[in-house]
């Protein structure tokens, strides 16, 4: 008699059993893979600027390149916005000579227009 009745709330409940096994095996969560940081560039203060003030403030352009500011340093020693590759290759495609702005440090965005914004 006692078999019998194991046997029926094992055969009434087994599909719960069962949902409870595979949560508990499928469900578990799985451990967490570390990110990974590559230096695509180090900043020739002379020439391409340097201290970015907020280095994950970058802007990528139409073209898959990245775009933001350094700065300090330059031509004028007053602060660039660079062009950077996802290969690492970085450009200066603006030199700041005071009478244009100087220091930039809040980044730049994208416009709808495709043109860029600085943020100060």
């Amino acid at each position: 008699m006692y078999a019998t009745a194991v046997f029926r709330y094992f055969s009434s409940h087994w599909l719960s059993l069962v949902t409870v096994c595979v949560l508990a095996f499928n469900g578990a969560p799985s451990p967490l893979q570390a990110q990974i940081y590559t230096d695509l560039h180090d900043f020739d203060c002379s020439i391409e600027g340097c201290q970015p003030q907020y280095p994950a403030v970058l802007a990528q352009g139409r073209d898959g390149n990245l775009y933001g500011t350094a700065r300090n340093g330059g031509v004028s020693a007053l602060g660039t916005v660079f062009k950077l590759t996802p290969s690492g290759i970085i450009t200066t495609i603006y030199n700041f000579s005071g009478s244009d702005g100087s220091y930039p440090t809040g980044g730049l965005s994208l416009g709808l227009d495709g043109k860029f914004l600085r943020h100060d």
